[in-house]
């Protein structure tokens, strides 16, 4: 008797596309960082768009499903997330004294205590600041899987958002702004807020009704209302109740865009891009050192819309160039 063949799941392209498009968003921001160039029309979007990371631990609740062994998902997670987190920091460690020694600092607080400051505090390093990400995804990933265990997890995640609002409105008196802790342990607790809203969504991310409740919260949100919070070390900045709202909102309503755009569009840049997401997240700040140390000093660029230009086309030239050799490599994110 023949074993009926299990169907093949597809992948979900519109997922892709979206990821794509929030990441060349997210690199485009650090150009405009490194350029050193800020408009009002620039913070306008950026405050619209403020939801891109939040968006990213909710793709990650979409797909995420209960481990049948723990310990088997752990191994992974290291594996594909806390490795290349270690091989990209040390890569972009060694581009940022690069640097240091290009522009002439000899300094050994910025080379060595200042970076280990940093790094313990933000669980990022200079070399590679973006990485804060993996640290705190692997950490969102392996606390899923204990409340996904959890028989109160909705209740439990209730309390936390209890909490996080508690932590804000203690900033009133000023507490919260002086609260030294390392900012990865509070990154890990949000993400796995949209995480776990992301997980408990999926069956229901594509409802209509559930789409037009979240475009009617997002009105007056994005009108009237611009709640200016980073996500990351976010303790001081903006309104975190009124941001949650807004990003769970916009997650609903960008993943959706996504879908309808998908059966209209082929956009296939954008999902090229997806596809390579997180290669290009992993090594684009270190490509950034590299542009700066071997096109930025020697030719002392100073004017902000020549450094904005050539970050932008050394990234796009850059990127799938070294996409292509990690490929090769043993390296897997």
């Amino acid at each position: 008797m023949q074993t009926p063949v299990k169907p093949r799941k597809v992948r979900d392209l519109s997922i892709d596309a979206a990821s794509g498009l929030l990441i060349l968003w997210m690199m485009f921001g650090h150009t405009m960082t490194w350029s050193h160039i800020s408009t009002p029309a620039y913070e306008a979007v950026r405050t619209a768009m403020s939801f891109y990371l939040a968006w990213f631990f909710f793709k990650g609740g979409l797909f995420a499903k209960k481990a049948p062994n723990e310990m088997d998902y752990f191994r992974v997670s290291l594996r594909r997330l806390v490795v290349p987190f270690i091989i990209f920091t040390a890569i972009g460690m060694l581009f940022y004294w690069l640097d240091l020694y290009v522009m002439g600092e000899r300094s050994r607080f910025l080379y060595v205590t200042k970076p280990w400051r940093y790094f313990i505090r933000r669980g990022a390093a200079y070399g590679n600041l973006p990485l804060w990400f993996l640290l705190t995804l692997f950490f969102v990933r392996t606390l899923f899987q204990r409340l996904v265990r959890f028989r109160y997890a909705d209740w439990l995640m209730g309390v936390v958002i209890l909490l996080l609002y508690l932590v804000k409105y203690l900033d009133f008196f000023g507490v919260a702004h002086n609260m030294v802790f390392p900012h990865y342990l509070y990154n890990s607790i949000v993400g796995l807020l949209f995480f776990w809203v992301g997980y408990r969504l999926k069956q229901q991310t594509y409802d209509r009704r559930l789409l037009i409740a979240s475009v009617i919260i997002l009105i007056p949100l994005l009108v009237f209302i611009r709640p200016n919070y980073f996500f990351r070390s976010s303790i001081v900045e903006g309104d975190f109740m009124v941001f949650l709202l807004k990003a769970v909102a916009e997650c609903i309503v960008f993943t959706n865009l996504f879908r309808l755009l998908y059966r209209r569009f082929q956009m296939r840049f954008l999902i090229y891009v997806g596809e390579h997401a997180m290669e290009y997240f992993a090594i684009h700040w270190i490509l950034l050192y590299l542009l700066h140390i071997a096109v930025v000093v020697p030719f002392t660029v100073t004017n902000q819309l020549a450094l904005l230009c050539i970050y932008i086309l050394g990234l796009a030239l850059l990127l799938p160039a070294v996409s292509a050799i990690l490929a090769r490599t043993s390296i897997k994110l």
